[in-house]
C-alpha cells in the first residue's frame, strides 16, 4: 500500500471525525476526539489494513457491483460457457479510445525492430515515471523545513531562559508529581507560557507574568502540566510528521488544525475537571479570563511546543464554560462511537473467500482453467538480458491461490462474446485473439462474466476502471500472478521449454499478454498480492513475442504500453479468484 492509497483510505475517516466533532464537540468528553484523531493518524502512517465486514469500503465496492448485477439480470443474458457453441449475440463494440497502429505494422507481417519501437516508444524514462515521487518528496521536505527551522531557532532562545524557584513553585510541584524531572524557567523573549522537552520537560513562563496572582499562576502551571503529563509535545511531532508525509491531501491539513485545537480543548477540560472542580461558573470564568489575557499577548507561532495557543479563542472559552461532569451515558456513548468509527472507517474491505478444489465454474468442466496454489517467490529478473531490458529489483512477493486459463483467449472465443474478430488479416478461430486493447480485454471479461451469471470484476467509466476484488467474475491476472504461474515454482527465466511444468500453454515467447497493473518500477519491499500502482500511464504486458527474439520471452521480462493500443501480438488470458 503506497502513500496515495493510505491517504485516500484515511480521507473517509477524517471526514467522519470532522462530522462527529461538529455535532458532538460540547456533548462528549474531549478525550473522545483525541482518540479518534489517533485512529486517523494510525490509518495515515501504518500501511496495515485490517479486514472487516463492517468496513465502509465493502459498501462502496458493493454499489457498482450491485448496479452491474441488476444490469446483467435486466439484459437476460444466457449463462453459457466460453467453449460452448452458441449463436452470435449482437453486442455493441466497446467504447474505448483507439490508437492507430503505425506503419511498422502491415497486413502481411511485422518488422521486429520496428514493432519493438511501436510498443516501447511510449515508455517514459525513469525520471519521468518518478515525477510524482519527486514532487511528493519536494513537498515533504518543504513541510519539514517549515516545522524544523523555527524549532531550531526557538531552541537557541530557550537556552537563555533562567530557572525559577520559590515557595509557591515548590508547593505547586509537591501537589503535581511527575516521574520525569520538571523544570520551571522564565524568559523575556516569550510572551505566553509554553512547554518544551519530552524526557526533560520545561515549563517556560514570560518574565512579565504577575507573580502575585497565585490563583492565575496555578491555572497556567496546571495547564502546562497536563500537556507534559500526556506527552502532547510528542503528539505534536507525530502530527507534523503526518502532515509532511500527506501534505498533498487537503483533509490532512484540516486534521492537523483540528487535532491541535482538540489537544487544547482536552487540556482545558482536564484542568477544570481534575484540578479546579465544578464549583460554579466563577472558577470557569477565572480560568477562561486567564486564557484570554495570555493569548492576547501572543504574537509568535510555535508549532512543536505546547502552549496557551490563540487558535480559535472563542471556541475554547465556550468549551470551558460548557464543561460539566459527564454522565455514564455520555462516557458509554463515546466508547461506542470510537468502536463504531474504528470498525467502519479504520478497517479495510473483507478478503475474498479462500478457494478450494470444489469451486466450480462452467468452463472448468472442459479443463480450461488451472488452479494455482498460493505461495511466495522472489519476483524480478534472475539475470540481466540487456538489449534495452532494464534490470529490475528482486523482491519477495506472496500470492493467494487463484485460477488461470491454460491458454490465451482465442479469436473464436472473442468473436462469440464480443461479436467481432479483432484480427482481420489472419482469421482463425483456434489462434489467439490479438490486436486487442487493455480496455477491450476488460470489456470481454465483464461480458463473459454476465453471460455466465457471475459478478463482473470491473466497473468501467470512460477511462476510469475500478476492480472489485470481491467479484467472482473473470479478470486479467496481476503481473505478480502471471509471473508466479509462468515460473511454475522455479527460479529460472525460461521454465517453459516446450511443456510447461504446470500445464499452461505458451506463456512466454508467442504473443504478449495484458496484465491488470499500471507500470511502476519495483521496490525492494516485500508485498502481498500486489496489484501495481494506483494510477499511471502504461499497463503491463508480459510474455514476450517471437519477433523480438527469445530473450523477450523470459518470464521475468516486463513490457508496457498505453491501454488503448490495439497492436498485433498483444492478447490476453483470463483469471478468476473464486466462485
Amino acid at each position: 500500500m503506497n502513500i496515495a492509497s493510505l491517504s485516500m483510505a484515511a480521507s473517509l475517516t477524517i471526514m467522519a471525525v470532522i462530522l462527529i466533532r461538529l455535532l458532538f464537540i460540547h456533548v462528549l468528553p474531549k478525550k473522545t476526539f483525541m482518540l479518534l484523531w489517533g485512529i486517523v493518524i494510525f490509518r495515515l502512517l501504518i500501511p496495515v489494513s485490517i479486514p472487516s465486514r463492517l468496513s465502509i469500503w465493502n459498501i462502496i465496492d458493493a454499489i457498482p457491483a450491485a448496479l452491474q448485477k441488476e444490469a446483467a439480470v435486466a439484459a437476460n443474458l444466457p449463462a453459457i460457457g466460453i467453449t460452448e457453441a452458441a449463436a452470435t449475440i449482437p453486442f455493441n463494440n466497446p467504447v474505448v479510445p483507439m490508437v492507430k497502429i503505425p506503419e511498422a505494422v502491415t497486413e502481411t507481417g511485422i518488422n521486429a525492430s520496428s514493432y519493438s519501437a511501436v510498443v516501447s516508444s511510449q515508455k517514459s524514462s525513469p525520471a519521468g515515471l518518478s515525477f510524482l515521487f519527486w514532487l511528493w518528496l519536494a513537498g515533504a521536505i518543504a513541510c519539514g523545513v517549515f516545522f524544523i527551522f523555527p524549532h531550531l531557532r526557538w531552541r537557541n532562545i530557550y537556552k537563555t531562559a533562567l530557572p525559577m524557584d520559590n515557595n509557591f513553585l515548590r508547593q505547586w510541584k509537591t501537589g503535581h508529581p511527575l516521574k520525569r524531572s520538571l523544570c520551571i524557567k522564565q524568559s523575556d523573549l516569550v510572551d505566553s507560557p509554553l512547554t518544551y522537552g519530552i524526557f526533560k520537560p520545561v515549563i517556560l513562563l514570560p518574565k512579565n507574568l504577575d507573580w502575585r496572582a497565585e490563583k492565575r499562576l496555578s491555572y497556567i502551571l496546571t495547564h502546562e502540566y497536563i500537556h507534559i503529563r500526556r506527552f502532547d509535545i510528542l503528539w505534536k511531532w507525530i502530527l507534523a510528521i503526518t502532515l509532511a508525509v500527506h501534505w498533498f491531501n487537503p483533509l490532512v491539513w484540516v486534521m492537523f488544525m483540528l487535532a491541535n485545537r482538540d489537544m487544547e480543548l482536552y487540556c482545558d477540560e482536564t484542568v477544570v475537571q481534575k484540578y479546579i472542580g465544578y464549583s460554579g461558573d466563577s472558577v470557569k470564568t477565572g480560568y477562561a479570563l486567564t486564557l484570554v489575557s495570555l493569548v492576547e499577548k501572543q504574537n509568535q507561532w510555535i508549532s512543536l511546543y505546547a502552549n496557551f495557543s490563540r487558535n480559535v479563542v472563542e471556541e475554547r472559552v465556550v468549551s470551558i464554560m460548557k464543561i460539566r461532569k459527564f454522565s455514564y451515558v455520555a462516557v458509554l456513548s463515546a466508547i461506542l462511537l470510537i468502536c463504531c468509527i474504528t470498525m467502519v472507517f479504520a478497517t479495510g474491505k473483507t478478503l475474498p473467500p479462500a478457494m478450494n478444489d470444489n469451486d466450480a465454474v462452467l468452463t472448468d468442466a472442459t479443463g480450461n482453467f488451472i488452479r494455482v496454489s498460493g505461495g511466495s517467490y522472489l519476483m524480478g529478473p534472475v539475470e540481466d538480458f540487456g538489449y534495452g531490458y532494464p534490470m529490475e529489483i528482486q523482491h519477495e512477493v506472496s500470492i493467494s491461490s487463484f485460477y488461470l486459463a491454460k491458454s490465451r483467449v482465442t479469436q473464436g472465443e472473442y468473436r462469440e462474446v464480443m461479436g467481432i474478430n479483432p484480427v482481420t488479416s489472419k482469421d482463425d478461430d483456434k489462434k489467439p485473439a490479438e490486436q486487442v486493447s487493455w480496455f477491450d480485454a476488460l470489456e470481454f471479461c465483464n461480458r463473459l462474466s454476465m453471460r455466465e451469471g457471475l459478478m463482473p470484476a470491473y466497473t468501467i467509466n470512460g477511462d476510469t476502471v475500478t476492480w472489485d476484488t470481491n467479484a467472482n467474475g473473470y479478470r486479467l491476472p496481476t503481473e505478480a500472478e502471471w509471473e508466479f504461474a509462468a515460473r511454475a515454482g522455479t527460479s529460472i527465466a525460461f521454465p517453459d521449454d516446450g511443456t510447461h511444468p504446470w500445464g499452461f500453454i505458451s506463456m512466454p515467447g508467442m504473443i504478449s499478454e495484458w496484465c491488470w497493473d499500471w507500470f511502476e518500477s519495483y521496490t525492494s519491499e516485500a508485498q502481498i498480492n500486489p496489484a501495481g500502482a494506483v494510477t499511471g500511464t502504461y499497463r503491463i504486458i508480459r510474455g514476450g513475442h517471437w519477433p523480438c527474439g527469445g530473450r523477450s520471452g523470459a518470464c521475468t521480462i516486463r513490457n508496457y504500453s498505453l491501454p488503448t493500443v490495439e497492436a498485433p501480438l498483444i492478447g490476453f488470458r483470463l483469471a478468476y479468484s473464486s466462485k
